[in-house]
């Protein structure tokens, strides 16, 4: 059961950013879009400012609005994405569509990101043959 919840709570962040980045990669606008998306996320970290968003005693209308100024700085596109975030009552969720879009513009960039995790501090040899290794093995 928890495990059927943690996969519908994430289908939907996993839909809006391939979305958005279906229209980044159509109009040429994907770095813009990964950019605008951080800064949203980063903004919306702020203070109360998801708390104060997500609010349902306060009126939709006025949540918007309070928004549409916040993000003002963003393009029409991601404005709108994190409106529509807002109105389906979704906006907590914005951080993760942000990730779930690096990740897809990594994907198409074919990086790769990895932990490691030693017992010890890895000195800088260490790093640099490890991250040799992985560069091999993952191409």
């Amino acid at each position: 059961m928890l495990a059927q919840l943690m996969a519908r709570r994430d289908t939907a962040p996993r839909r809006y950013a391939e979305a958005a980045f279906e229209v980044g990669l159509r109009d040429g606008t994907v770095e813009t879009w990964r950019r605008e998306l951080d800064e949203a996320t980063a903004t919306l970290a702020t203070g109360s400012l998801e708390e104060t968003l997500a609010n349902p005693a306060m009126p939709l209308d006025q949540r918007s609005a309070a928004a549409g100024q916040i993000f003002r700085g963003l393009s029409r596109p991601a404005q709108n994405l994190v409106l529509l975030l807002l109105r389906r009552g979704r906006i907590e969720q914005l951080p993760r569509v942000a990730a779930e879009f690096r990740r897809l513009d990594d994907q198409r960039n074919g990086l790769t990101h990895a932990t490691a995790t030693s017992a010890a501090p890895l000195g800088p040899d260490e790093v640099r043959a490890l991250t040799a290794r992985l560069e091999q093995l993952t191409g």
